[in-house]
């Protein structure tokens, strides 16, 4: 199982450096088949013994399940390649498991123990791949302290720029803050994260009269300080109200179409319908899609997930002291760096990225249910 897992982690991490890898070997999807067995062996194995992450999670494995059989119409009227499309964010999950039984078999006890030579290598194809995502996750398992973090972030930023790079630096210095001030603390408490998460939906919600201004005059005044911005916002407030409004609680399923081409204003979309862009295009942000696609029920179950692990992570880190960053607080940061990205750009939904999210994630509840966390 050593070897095996070894192999498991070279693909894990030429993944997170090279992301296209994926288009070439079907990456993603052999590691969420390989998630895919595993959760049987797992759950055959612990079903009386079963954590409330570990309960949660098949929860949400069943919930998708169901969701995916419950579209078998709109599957067949689509047909296998575009509704294919439709799923990762759904089968991407099984990186999860795959994950944890990477941290189990392979990973465990070695995070912080690589050779100095081979983290001077890893923190040095980080910095010069060109993609701007997956590359500072893999960086967060070599650095050592803050300091070493910051100085990264900041090399990164100068060489390869990009608003996640700024955003990573709050998501850091927040984790920081927390770990030091109590008086902080309560403010970025795990329950927060379901505050944050009703709030920026009222926002979309209340947003419609921003959405027809902008309908209306286009990318003027306000509206042109950041186009980028301002196409994912707008976006996510049509969505919201012409899609997700009508389908709250289980969402569109899968092998639908996420809008209607003809229907859609022609800011978003350039696609004359050559492209199948109403199947193959990113939100730019995880939790919309996962709203859109699996409903309300699927994004409590995933919000739940997270706060569950991340509960764990907390009160360990609250008790480590030491001088060097622990296990766990390596591998919170490395999926932090992939959070982070999930807000503004498309992860837990695509193959590129979503199997190796779910990865960090397995990874760093491998390592709380090791300390008994």
């Amino acid at each position: 199982m050593y070897k095996f897992f070894f192999f498991v982690w070279l693909l894990f991490s030429a993944g997170l450096i090279y992301p296209d890898l994926e288009r070439y070997v079907y990456l993603n999807e052999l590691l969420a088949i390989l998630g895919f067995f595993l959760t049987f062996n797992f759950y055959l194995k612990s079903y009386t013994s079963l954590t409330r992450v570990e309960l949660l999670y098949f929860i949400f494995v069943v919930y998708g399940a169901l969701l995916l059989l419950a579209s078998y119409e709109e599957i067949s009227n689509s047909g296998l390649y575009l509704s294919v499309r439709t799923m990762p964010i759904f089968y991407n999950v099984f990186g999860f498991i795959t994950g944890y039984y990477l941290y189990m078999y392979y990973l465990s006890g070695r995070v912080l123990k690589f050779p100095k030579g081979w983290r001077y290598v890893g923190l040095a194809v980080s910095l010069v791949t060109p993609w701007r995502l997956s590359p500072q996750v893999f960086a967060m398992l070599f650095l050592k302290s803050y300091k070493a973090i910051f100085l990264y972030l900041t090399l990164f930023f100068l060489i390869n720029g990009g608003s996640t790079s700024i955003t990573a630096f709050v998501f850091v210095f927040s984790l920081l803050v927390y770990k030091n001030s109590k008086s902080i603390r309560a403010w970025l408490s795990v329950k927060y994260l379901y505050v944050f998460t009703a709030l920026f939906f009222v926002g979309l919600y209340l947003s419609y009269g921003v959405f027809d201004e902008f309908i209306s005059i286009g990318y003027e005044k306000y509206f042109a300080l950041d186009v980028n911005l301002t196409w994912r916002y707008m976006f996510w407030v049509y969505l919201f109200q012409e899609v997700a409004a009508n389908n709250i609680f289980f969402g569109i399923g899968f092998g639908s179409p996420l809008f209607e081409l003809g229907v859609a204003p022609s800011f978003i979309t350039s696609d004359d319908g050559s492209r199948n862009t109403e199947y193959t295009l990113g939100t730019h942000n995880s939790m919309v899609f996962l709203l859109m696609r699996m409903g309300g029920v699927g994004l409590l179950l995933i919000l739940l997930i997270h706060a569950a692990v991340y509960s764990k992570a907390f009160r360990f880190i609250l008790k480590d002291r030491g001088a060097e960053l622990s296990e766990v607080e390596t591998l919170l940061l490395a999926n932090l760096m992939f959070l982070n990205s999930a807000f503004f750009n498309v992860i837990l939904e695509t193959p590129l990225y979503g199997g190796l999210y779910w990865m960090t994630l397995g990874l760093l509840y491998g390592s709380l249910k090791k300390m008994r966390v």
